[in-house]
């Protein structure tokens, strides 16, 4: 099953212009940049010309970027831009993610046509704060991805208890 994330593109107010060009619905590239100086972790999101728009922030990259190292394919689309106006002059990309199992490689989610996506939708502080329940769609994300790195032996349990 694929895991959807709705989320906000960061660091917008340094490509301004680049965020004015995206429209909702338009899909989006998603890039590794585990050079990047400030986060070895860093997704780079980008227009699919290349134009830079930001980055996911760092919390969620830090559990994506184990999923894309490892196989899994990380979709993204522009939901709705905000701002541009008097009031909020700055332009702000919300996007959806979506984490699609890699099928040549065990313990990355599974996406059937027999199971459609489970939405998941995060406030900005975040799902990987502490507080969160134990039943957190991220601790699936996160225990799948860390069931890869180990040789994917518990992926039935995870998906069979969802």
């Amino acid at each position: 099953m694929a895991e959807v994330i709705q989320t906000k593109i960061r660091g917008v107010s340094h490509h301004q212009k680049a965020c004015g060009l995206v429209v909702d619905g338009q899909p989006l590239v998603l890039k590794r940049d585990p050079d990047n100086v400030y986060d070895s972790n860093a997704i780079s999101v980008r227009t699919r010309h290349g134009e830079l728009l930001g980055h996911v922030s760092a919390k969620l990259a830090a559990d994506l970027a184990i999923f894309m190292d490892n196989g899994g394919d990380v979709t993204a689309v522009v939901t709705e831009t905000t701002g541009g106006t008097r009031d909020k002059p700055t332009l702000g990309v919300n996007i959806k993610l979506v984490a699609h199992r890699n099928p040549n490689k065990p313990g990355i989610f599974a996406d059937s046509d027999h199971n459609p996506p489970k939405q998941r939708i995060f406030a900005d502080s975040g799902p990987f704060d502490s507080d969160h329940e134990e039943t957190s769609p991220w601790r699936l994300l996160k225990t799948a991805m860390w069931t890869t790195l180990i040789g994917g032996l518990f992926l039935a349990m995870l998906f069979s208890c969802t």
